[in-house]
């Protein structure tokens, strides 16, 4: 997943930040994406999560200072690994979105998807 996640990167035009969403999880909320955005900091560049009860969930919205660090990890873990690493720029934002932990691999997931929105 990284691999792609760079690729994504390197065609990307730029700008200051971004979010990440697998294309798997269609069912986030657009007071979600507003959320993250009105919560990003002035003063200093970060990686915001929404979480429900804490736990971090997709999308992210990445500040884009941090596309080199993500174009040039090597190293194994992908992105969970680079987190870590970025620890110190991470923010929560807790939401009320239950699209943020639906995942849609199957059709069983798509049609629990539809009975729980």
């Amino acid at each position: 997943m990284l691999e792609s996640i760079k690729c994504g990167l390197r065609a990307m035009p730029v700008c200051s930040s971004f979010f990440l969403l697998p294309g798997d999880m269609p069912a986030v909320r657009k007071n979600t994406f507003q959320a993250l955005v009105n919560a990003r900091p002035d003063n200093r560049p970060a990686v915001l999560f929404p979480t429900i009860n804490s736990y971090r969930k997709h999308p992210p919205l990445i500040d884009s200072s941090f596309i080199p660090a993500i174009l040039n990890y090597q190293g194994s873990g992908g992105l969970r690994q680079i987190w870590t690493s970025l620890e110190d720029h991470i923010l929560t934002v807790p939401v009320d979105d239950k699209g943020v932990s639906l995942d849609l691999d199957t059709m069983s997931d798509y049609q629990n998807c539809l009975t729980i929105l």
